[in-house]
């Protein structure tokens, strides 16, 4: 163990992870790519599903404010309700 104080062998350790990763990068050229295409497409349904939960919170807050009906709406339809024609 040297005597070097610690942010200066974090320092060095962090470089020698640069270096290694700048090594290992010409090795994953080309999948460099399709990763930056999935983590784009991973960002933006991770935003998707943020903006659908702050509509549904927004709606809960507007429900709070205005008071929710009893009944749902003639118009609203729901997958688990059967005709009779069925």
């Amino acid at each position: 163990m040297t005597n070097l104080p610690a942010p200066i062998r974090a320092y060095l350790g962090l470089l020698d992870t640069a270096v290694s990763r700048v090594r290992d990068l010409s090795n994953r050229a080309p999948e460099l790519p399709m990763e930056a295409v999935a983590a784009a497409m991973q960002l933006s349904l991770r935003a998707q599903q943020r903006f659908a939960e702050l509509t549904v919170r927004g709606d809960e807050v507007l429900g709070r404010i205005r008071g929710v009906p009893e009944e749902a709406p003639s118009w609203a339809t729901f997958d688990d309700e059967h005709t009779d024609d069925e």
